[in-house]
């Protein structure tokens, strides 16, 4: 089956978990209003007899959730009184824990980032609902996978369910991707937010410049360099500018690059996580506009170590 035909693909169950059951929360309304602060206390009142609901007018110190009213600016749930019963939801959406988001990136490009980014999430999917959030707006995997042009990204996710749904295209078994639309229009924060809330992983593939967008919410990253002093030096930069749990990765895309891995480490002056092996075989799936069959070999059994990994981190 074409790739083509699998994003168009309507019975493929989307392989989402389902939503943590939110106990013992404390949620702070923080309004200046009297008025608004008395409407939105009464929305909690359908609101789980576990839940407990202080009032304020200053940010508290302590809080599982805080809801602001309109008048308030700082960050938190936003109550809206033309719909006062959608704060519970939103609350319980801000409340559940998020699955593991991790991020993958290289201090340049063509070090096979995306490409790893994509074989980690095949690996994860064949084990848990898995997520591919893709940031590249200008090399994304369109191209790599050999999607339509019509083909749904994460710039037409909406506010309602269903356009969130149809946005999250099968991939692999187990694995839905966000694609990202040409020139980057869209919220891609907010859905990244609710695949999180979605999916067990979340595997992001971001260019550099895009990283800043992700680390916030990223549990983790795999950071891809080639075996080469200069690619470690430039890796070192990234390491310093961006502070996350980072697995170094060094992917050999050709011959050359003959420095052993004690000095690459030395060099970085940190441990180097895994070295993936040139993949012919891998060369000839991207030809073919499609992943590497979750077959054995040196490269496949490293990227399941990876998965495993991250985890871990």
């Amino acid at each position: 089956m074409s790739l083509a035909s699998v994003v168009r693909a309507t019975d493929v169950p989307l392989p989402i978990r389902e939503p943590d059951v939110v106990d013992r929360l404390h949620v702070a309304i923080v309004s200046l209003d009297p008025v608004m602060r008395l409407e939105a206390a009464r929305a909690f009142d359908r609101a789980p007899a576990s839940w407990s609901v202080s009032l304020h007018k200053t940010m508290p110190p302590e809080a599982d959730v805080v809801v602001l009213t309109p008048e308030v600016e700082g960050d938190g749930v936003r109550f809206d009184p033309a719909e006062p019963d959608r704060v519970i939801e939103d609350v319980g959406v801000a409340a559940r824990s998020t699955g593991n988001v991790s991020v993958v990136t290289g201090a340049s490009g063509g070090l096979g980032a995306t490409s790893i980014a994509l074989h980690v999430a095949a690996s994860l999917g064949r084990r848990s609902s898995t997520c591919f959030f893709d940031l590249d707006i200008r090399w994304g995997i369109r191209a790599r996978l050999g999607m339509p042009a019509d083909a749904r990204t994460w710039a037409d996710v909406g506010d309602d369910e269903e356009s969130f749904l149809l946005a999250a295209l099968p991939i692999a078994p187990g694995v839905r991707a966000f694609v990202a639309p040409e020139g980057g229009e869209g919220d891609s924060v907010s859905v990244l937010q609710r695949a999180a809330h979605s999916f067990d992983h979340v595997i992001v593939d971001a260019p550099l410049e895009r990283l800043d967008l992700v680390t916030e919410i990223a549990h983790a990253g795999i950071l891809v360099a080639s075996p080469t002093f200069p690619s470690i030096e430039r890796t070192r930069a990234v390491l310093r500018a961006h502070p996350l749990r980072w697995a170094v990765v060094t992917n050999r895309t050709g011959a050359g690059g003959e420095a052993t891995r004690l000095e690459l480490e030395g060099a970085l002056g940190r441990s180097i996580g895994l070295e993936l092996p040139c993949a012919p075989r891998l060369r000839d799936a991207e030809d073919e506009r499609r992943l590497l069959d979750a077959g054995w070999s040196r490269w496949s059994s490293r990227i399941d170590r990876l998965a495993d990994v991250l985890g871990d981190l």
